[in-house]
This record gives structure tokens, C-alpha cells and sequence, in this order.
């Protein structure tokens, strides 16, 4: 809506700004005969029309934006190549703008109405000056600008105030981008865009950031002469907005601190850019005044006349859309980390309510028993009665039962306030949770504001016409899960692209349309939220998965020939795996789906692929809706209150003993016409094994994984609402368990890491130490040595399983140097075999972790690693290690002759119930199996270092 030309103060202050600025410009302009160097500063005469222009549009005088705009477009030619026409048409501008600005506020209406004729000449004969091929922007003169970061940003502190502002501007100016470039000639995007960036511009001058405001100003130049026609813009002017739109993007960034540093960098980038842009917007604009001069001369000036007619408002633009002091639902800034505690407390408030109804159920259980008591008075008074009860003892009892009955009332009533006590407390609890929470959503639109430029300049990178589709966008999310949901997005829209759509030529000669579809949609399910991801692409090749897992040595061709599709896909989450020759710079290093994977895992969430080969790929991933509460499954694991998840559930399922099937030594039993293999939660957690009387068993069903594991547990406990609270940090990683929380009745309750539990039900598995369900003994002629292998590579670990274990010694696995940490203070190990490089803790801390500690620093330790530097093996091997192998050069034997010259011989042979020495190589591949880990080939060379040939 337009300002009221009778609002006489506003048009009063523009007057007196407008009288200052003329000044400042007659000033500059005294200066032009002066002797060389000491001439005109175009650079303030350029803010100072700036100026002018900014306060004409608020007030909404467009004569004067016209005439401003004109003397704007005259200055890059009067500092390129200054003439005495370029001097006399500019000083007559400002002769007529004090003239004009010099009337009171009341008559400069009509005052322009009069002038209106000399307005439009002046500004046509500006409009006609002609460029030099070396005119440049006065930003961009042989001396580089100076960079002036006003005093005021920093004390005041304005600048993160102008971060959000333009956040929000740029993400506008983004998403028209894209869609302008499909319909170039579309009003009303390229109207929203010029005032987008027309804003950004009024914002960085008020903090004075000039040289931005430069660029926001070539920026607008080039979106108002598209939209009066005199420019069409085409793919490579879209390139050059987004470029200018990301150094805009780069620069909210940063911090306040930086900002100096920040523009001495990038100056020239950005001065670069407004004149590539000026540069075009003016080349535009001569062509259309010399194809209109012959017919329309006198219509020249209406290339400025079509300025935005939105006004702005200075004191307001770096506040854009903040409530006035009227408005009921004015905004509180709000730190995110105090929102976070906020959401803590609210949600121990809820939980904390729910005790209130047991408090409730154990006074009336008081008061039943008082009923009873008093029942059974009455009856004993009834039958004295009539045997000639003394009248004391009589009114005695009298007295005693109606004091009960007293205390009866009391309760009842006291009962009745406590329920509805209770009753108001648990919904105001979890009114306050779910209020708060709401507070914490964001909705997707605000979480993929970039992915349609990204699939823009991937899909013209490769030359793929692709139309990209978000479904949901409205669905809210945590702001937590949001922000890390930003790499996992980035990965798999690019992994669509690169992988997935088929050139445009190529699906034009299967039958498909040349435009592919790409379609991200969220929506909120059975208490999760759901984003899928999908593509009409070529889908999965299996075949080609197959034969890079065993190109990559990843199982044989024997097991991988019996791979099923569900079993396939699984190894496109591995590191390093992937199905491209050679990389480049888009994809092919095999890190993409590994970092998608190791994120959703981050934020309890599941990840699943579904692919028809030919007709395109679907990323489903399922998350939860925040991560300071979940909802789990409580269950018992001798006599301690354990956790699920239910994300992480399929079911649960309440299974009779004689339902339990064998095959070999492995159990399971058959739900949905499936196999699920059955593991005890002890054994999976490493606990004591406890003998249960129950016929019936308590089995929770993991989902998320093509292999299906039973989880048994001792019995279930209902279904609650728990609050996440994290384990202190000098814990380390806990094995298998991954929080706490507090129950109802205060008592702590372990939350499972889902994650770690499948690699602990995978290694029993493949290690064949799975027990019997039924407890049986199995005897042993002598106790076998231990080994513990730790490395982050699944193929090394395995590598190193097999031929410890074909030789006799009992091996356990660790991936990195946290778990085998933990795993070593709560086991007794003979020797350790480490790798290096590991994420978390690596193999040099963990043997300085070990020597340093007296119950541990006899352990001896083998380094195994692709390190074959001399100064690596003399850093192992001085931070205590006795043997420096590497993997790029041992085989079996090295590796063997290295662990028996430090812990000798295993006692005796691995031998099983049946008194046979165990053979991997012979073990049934069933559905148990877990994925990747049969039959990994063994690595050839030796080049091994001890630290005894060292001393």
C-alpha cells in the first residue's frame, strides 16, 4: 500500500534529507575542474543519489526516483570519461532537484505536476549518454573502493539483524530464480524478485554496506529491465544472479568481527559482478532505446517510470515483517539452546505429572484397606452386641468406627480433588510439551530452501532436464532434526542426478518423457515423520551391485551369487562403496550414502531403499518427530528396566518355547512367512544368563534390516513417553546403550543403541557363540586365548576374525577405539590388534590409553595398518605397540608368527558340541547370515616390524 502524500512529517523529513544530499552532490560536483586525482568522489555522489532515490520511493514521489535513476545511470560514464556535457546535464539535475525539494511539503505535489516536462527532458538526456567500451562502476576505478564497516555496526550491533533479513530475501530471490528461468517473461516473480533484492539493498545501506548495496543495485536493474522487456533474461544471466545472490549468502556468513577481513577479500569479486551485470542491464537498455528512437522518441524516459511502487520504509527495512507494538503475536528472540533447555524442562513437567496418578491409585488403595478395617470393626461390634458388651467397651468401638468413617470421607474426598488434580496436571504437562514443541518445528520449506538451485546446476552440469517436486512443504519439523537433515538431502539429490536420471536423449529412446521427475515429500505417520525421496531414473542395477561387492572384495562370488536384492542394496550405505569407475568432482568417492547413513543413525532414525531397475529409486527415511523425548517400548532384562525405541521396532511378540525351530545351532521361528533369528538380550548386552519358568517368550522384532533378528527379553512393561537425558561425556561410548532416562516411579531406565545392538547380534552371530535358548553346558578341554581385532573397515575386521579363528584363538571385534576401550576395561583380553586411522578414538590413543593403565599395560598390542612410512612404525611403535604390521603387505602366516611370538599357541583347537574344529567356510548361509560378513579374501605380502628388533 502506498504512503498518503498528507502525511506532511514524512514528506518534511524527505525535503530535509534531500536538501542534505543536494548539497553533498553540489559539493562533489565544484571539484570537476579541479587538477587530476582531486576531482569529483563519484563513489559518495553515488550514495547520495542512492540516498535520494530510497527516500523518494517512501513518500512515493516517482518524478523524483525517475530523475534519480537518470543521474545514476549518467555516473559510471562521467567517471570513465568525464565531459562538460556529462557536467552540465548532471549539475542541472541537481539545480532542478533543490529547486524542486526547496517548496514547502504541502505544495510539492503540485510543483512536480509543473515541472513534470523539464523532469523528463533531464532525465532522457541522461538516459542517452553513451558508455566508453572501459567504463566501469565508480566502485571499480583503478583505485579498489574503500571498505568502510560504519562504527555503528559493531556497537550497535545491526549486523545480525541484516543476516536475518537478508536469509530471508535471498531465500525469496532463490526460489524465483528457478522459476524465472522457466518463464523468463513472468511479472510477477520477476516484480517479487526486484523488490527482494531492492530490499537487501535498503538494508545494507543503512548499515553501510556499500559495496553490497552496489550489487543489490545492478541486481534490481537487471530484474526491472526484464520486466519492462528491454532484457530476456537467459540461463547464463540466471548464473551470474545466483553467483552475485551466493557472495550476498557468503557474507551473512560471517561474523561481525570478520566482516573487515571479509570485504578486503572479496571487493573486487563483488564490484566485478555489479558491473557484469550493469554491463548487460546497459546493453539492453541502448538497444531498446535505439530500436524505439525512430518511432517513440519521446517515450525513452518510461524505462525508468516503472520503478517498484512498493514503498520501503528505513527504519523498518531490517526489521521486514516484525509485528508492530499493537499486534498480539509480536516475536521474542529466542536462543535455540534456551529453547532446547526450555523443551527439557517442559518435557520432565509432563512426565513428572504422569506420577501423580500412581500417588492416586496408592491413597485409594490406603482407603481400601481402611474400608476392610473398618468392615471388619462393624462386624466385630455387631457380634459383641449380642453377647452383652460392657457399655464402655461399647462406645469405645463406637468411637473407633466413626473416626474410621471419618477418615473414610476424607480420603474419598481428598481421592476425588487428587484425581482431578492430576487429571489437569497430566494435560497441562503435555499441553506445555506439545506447545513448546510446536514453538521448536520449522516447517521442510525452511530446511530445503536450496535444493532447487542445487538440482538446477547439477541438472545443467550433466545436461538432464529435470522437474523437481516438494510435497509437504508445510509439514513441520524440530528444528534439530532439520538442520542436520541438510547434508543427508544434499547426498541424495545428488546421488538422483548423477546416478539415477538417465540423459535426456537416452530416456527419449527407451520411451520415457526427456523431462525426469524428482519428487521429495514429507509427511507426519503413526507418530514419525516420513520423507521419501524418489526418482523415475534407471533404479538399482543389481547385477553391477553384485559384482562390485565382490570387484571390492566384499563377499565371494559364491555369497554374492546368493545375495538377495534387499541384501544388495544394503552395501550402497558401506564406506567407500560405490558404483563408479573413476570419481569426479560430483560423486563416485563412495562417501555420499555412508554420510546419509551414519546421519539418520545420529538422530535415532531408520533408512530404506526400494527400487524397480528401469522405473526408478525411493530413499524412505524414518524419523522421529524430536529428539529430546521418545517413544519406547520398556521392557526387563534381569530385574533392570531397559528401552526401545519403537522406531526401531517392527513388533513384539509373545512366543510359546515349543514354537521354536533349529537349524544347526542357530534358533528362530517364522513370522509373515520370514525367518527370525532369536537372540537373548543377555547375550546380546553381554549379561548373565537367567534361567526363566515362563513357557512363554517375551520377542521384540527388530525392523530397518533385511536381516531379521528376535530380541528376548524377560518381559515387557508397556509402551511410555521417556525423556532423552544423555550420558555424561567422561563415560565414553557406552556399549549397546546410547541414553538414559527417568521412569515414572524415579527409576533410571537405559535406552539400547539399536545400531550397536545389530553389530553385537551380527558378530555372535558370524562368530558362531550364539547359546541355546535353553541353558546347556558345553564342555571344553582348556580355556582358549583371547584376541580383541579393532578397525573400522568391516573387511579388515573379518580378515582378521577368520584367520585368528581357523588357528584356534577366540577373537572379538571392536570398531574403533572407544568401544574396544570400553570392551577392554570389561574383558579379559591376551593380545589386541589395532588399526590407526579410526573415527572416534584412534589406535595411538587406545594404546596410550592402555600402557598408561596398570591393570591393562602388560596386554601386548600389534598394530595393523596401511601406514608404511618409517616414521609411522617408529610413532606406533614408541607409543608401546610390539609389532608394526601393515595391511598392504601380510598374509595369514606373518600375522599368525607375530601373535604367537607375543602370546604363544592357543591352548587348544576350537572344537564345537560335537567335538568338530570349527570351519567358517562350512557354516550354513541361511537367513541368519548377517550382510558383508562371509568368506572376505585374504590379504598377500608381509612387511612387519617388531619392536623387540627396535631394543
Amino acid at each position: 500500500m502506498k504512503n498518503d502524500l498528507n502525511d506532511i512529517s514524512l514528506l518534511d523529513l524527505f525535503l530535509m534529507e534531500t536538501v542534505s544530499q543536494c548539497l553533498n552532490l553540489s559539493h562533489e560536483l565544484d571539484k570537476w575542474d579541479n587538477a587530476p586525482g582531486a576531482g569529483p568522489d563519484f563513489n559518495a555522489m553515488h550514495r547520495a543519489i542512492h540516498s535520494i532515490t530510497g527516500a523518494a520511493r517512501i513518500v512515493d514521489l516517482q518524478a523524483i526516483i525517475n530523475l534519480a535513476r537518470a543521474m545514476e545511470h549518467s555516473l559510471p560514464i562521467a567517471a570513465a570519461k568525464p565531459s562538460s556535457e556529462t557536467y552540465t546535464l548532471l549539475q542541472s539535475a541537481v539545480d532542478l532537484l533543490n529547486q524542486l525539494v526547496k517548496v514547502s511539503a504541502s505544495q510539492i505535489k503540485d510543483t512536480l505536476h509543473e515541472k513534470k516536462n523539464l523532469i523528463s527532458n533531464i532525465s532522457t538526456h541522461l538516459l542517452e549518454l553513451k558508455a566508453s567500451p572501459s567504463s566501469v562502476l565508480p566502485e571499480t576505478s583503478s583505485a579498489p573502493p574503500v571498505v568502510h564497516i560504519p562504527t555503528a555496526l559493531a556497537s550497535q550491533g545491526l549486523f545480525h539483524i541484516f543476516r536475518e533479513d537478508a536469509e530471508n530475501h535471498l531465500a525469496v530471490l532463490s526460489d524465483n530464480l528457478i522459476q524465472i528461468e522457466k518463464n523468463p517473461r513472468s511479472g510477477v516473480l520477476l516484480e517479487s524478485s526486484m523488490r527482494a533484492v531492492h530490499s537487501l539493498k535498503g538494508a545494507a545501506r543503512i548499515i553501510e554496506l556499500d559495496a553490497i548495496v552496489t550489487l543489490a543495485h545492478a541486481m534490481e536493474d537487471i530484474f526491472i529491465a526484464a520486466e519492462n522487456g528491454t532484457l530476456s533474461l537467459t540461463p547464463e544471466h540466471i548464473d551470474t544472479l545466483f553467483t552475485a545472490a551466493d557472495a550476498i549468502k557468503d557474507l551473512t556468513k560471517q561474523d561481525e568481527e570478520n566482516l573487515p577481513s571479509w570485504f578486503a577479500d572479496n571487493n573486487k569479486t563483488i564490484f566485478a559482478l555489479a558491473e557484469k551485470l550493469l554491463h548487460t542491464e546497459k546493453n539492453s537498455a541502448e538497444c531498446s532505446v535505439e530500436a524505439g528512437s525512430l518511432t517513440q522518441p519521446s517515450e525513452a524516459p518510461q524505462a525508468v517510470s516503472n520503478e517498484p511502487e512498493e514503498p520501503q520504509n528505513l527504519s523498518a527495512t531490517l526489521h521486514h515483517n516484525r509485528p508492530g507494538p499493537n499486534n498480539m503475536d509480536r516475536l521474542l528472540r529466542v536462543s535455540s539452546q534456551g529453547m532446547s533447555q526450555i523443551l527439557a524442562l517442559a518435557s520432565e513437567a509432563m512426565i513428572e505429572s504422569r506420577w501423580l496418578p500412581t500417588i492416586t491409585s496408592t491413597i485409594t488403595r490406603v482407603k481400601r484397606q481402611q474400608d476392610e478395617v473398618w468392615y471388619s470393626l462393624e462386624k466385630i461390634r455387631a457380634q459383641l452386641a449380642g453377647s452383652g458388651i460392657p457399655p464402655a467397651l461399647d462406645s469405645g468401638l463406637a468411637d473407633i468406627v466413626a473416626k474410621l468413617k471419618r477418615n473414610q470421607d476424607y480420603f474419598g474426598h481428598q481421592i476425588i480433588e487428587l484425581t482431578e488434580h492430576s487429571t489437569h496436571a497430566v494435560t497441562i504437562g503435555h499441553r506445555l510439551h506439545q506447545e513448546i514443541l510446536r514453538n521448536r518445528m520449522q516447517p521442510l520449506s525452511e530446511g530445503v530452501i536450496g535444493l532447487p538451485r542445487l538440482v538446477r546446476d547439477l541438472a545443467r552440469q550433466q545436461n538432464k532436464t529435470v522437474r523437481f517436486e516438494i510435497i509437504g512443504s508445510e509439514t513441520m519439523i524440530d528444528r534439530d532434526i532439520l538442520e542436520k537433515l541438510e547434508s543427508p538431502f544434499n547426498h541424495l539429490i545428488t546421488n538422483a542426478i548423477d546416478h539415477g536420471i538417465e540423459p535426456s536423449a537416452q530416456r527419449e529412446k527407451i520411451g520415457k518423457p526427456r523431462e525426469a521427475s524428482l519428487t521429495l515429500t514429507a509427511c507426519h505417520h503413526a507418530g514419525m515423520l516420513v520423507i521419501t525421496i524418489s526418482d523415475d531414473g534407471r533404479g538399482l542395477n543389481y547385477e553391477t551391485l553384485r559384482k562390485k561387492a565382490v570387484e571390492r572384495r566384499l563377499v565371494s562370488e559364491k555369497v554374492a551369487a546368493e545375495l538377495t536384492e534387499t541384501e544388495l542394496s544394503e552395501f550402497l550405505f558401506l564406506p567407500n562403496f560405490t558404483t563408479k569407475d573413476s570419481a569426479d568432482k560430483t560423486s563416485g568417492r563412495g562417501v555420499g550414502l555412508d554420510i546419509v547413513y551414519n546421519t539418520i543413525r545420529e538422530i535415532r532414525g531408520e533408512i530404506n531403499l526400494h527400487s524397480i531397475p528401469g522405473q526408478g529409486l525411493t530413499f524412505e527415511l524414518h524419523l522421529p518427530l524430536t529428539l529430546s523425548t521418545i517413544r519406547g517400548l520398556l521392557m526387563e532384562i534381569n530385574n533392570e528396566p531397559y528401552a526401545l525405541p519403537l522406531i526401531n521396532i517392527d513388533h513384539a511378540v509373545r512366543l510359546p518355547r515349543n514354537e521354536i525351530k533349529e537349524m544347526g545351532t542357530r534358533q528362530y521361528f517364522i513370522t509373515n512367512n520370514k525367518r527370525v533369528g532369536l537372540i537373548t538380550a543377555q547375550q546380546a548386552l553381554d549379561l548373565k544368563e537367567q534361567e526363566q519358568d515362563d513357557d512363554t517368550l517375551s520377542i521384540i522384532v527388530l525392523g530397518g534390516t533385511s536381516n531379521n533378528y528376535g530380541l528376548i527379553v524377560d518381559r515387557f512393561q508397556g509402551i511410555r513417553d521417556l525423556v532423552v537425558q544423555p550420558l555424561n561425556p567422561r563415560l565414553g561410548k557406552l556399549r549397546s546403550i546410547s541414553a538414559a532416562a527417568i521412569g515414572e516411579d524415579g527409576t533410571p531406565i537405559l535406552i539400547l543403541d539399536i545400531n550397536d545392538l545389530r553389530q553385537s547380534m551380527d558378530r555372535l552371530i558370524s562368530g558362531e557363540r550364539l547359546q541355546r535358548i535353553e541353558p546347556q553346558i558345553i564342555s571344553s578341554h582348556s580355556k582358549r586365548k583371547r584376541i580383541l581385532a579393532v578397525d573400522d573397515s568391516i573387511t579388515v575386521r573379518e580378515v582378521e576374525r577368520k584367520i585368528l579363528t581357523e588357528h584356534g584363538f577366540e577373537v572379538e571385534v571392536a570398531v574403533d577405539g572407544f568401544e574396544a576401550w570400553n570392551m577392554i576395561r570389561l574383558n579379559r583380553y591376551d593380545l589386541i590388534i589395532t588399526d590407526i586411522d579410526m573415527p572416534n578414538m584412534d589406535g595411538i590413543e587406545l594404546l596410550i590409553h592402555i600402557k598408561e593403565a596398570a591393570d591393562y599395560e602388560n596386554i601386548p598390542v600389534i598394530i595393523l595398518s596401511y601406514k608404511d612410512r618409517e616414521e609411522d612404525r617408529v610413532r606406533g611403535l614408541d607409543a608401546g605397540a610390539d609389532y608394526y604390521l601393515t595391511k598392504s603387505s601380510f598374509h595369514n602366516l606373518a600375522l599368525i608368527e607375530a601373535v604367537e611370538d607375543l602370546i604363544g599357541p592357543p591352548s587348544t583347537s576350537p572344537i564345537n558340541e560335537n567335538g568338530q574344529r570349527w570351519d567358517n567356510s562350512s557354516l550354513a548361509e541361511d537367513t541368519l547370515r548377517p550382510s558383508h560378513l562371509t568368506d572376505p579374501p585374504l590379504l598377500k605380502g608381509v612387511n612387519v616390524t617388531s619392536s623387540r628388533s627396535r631394543i
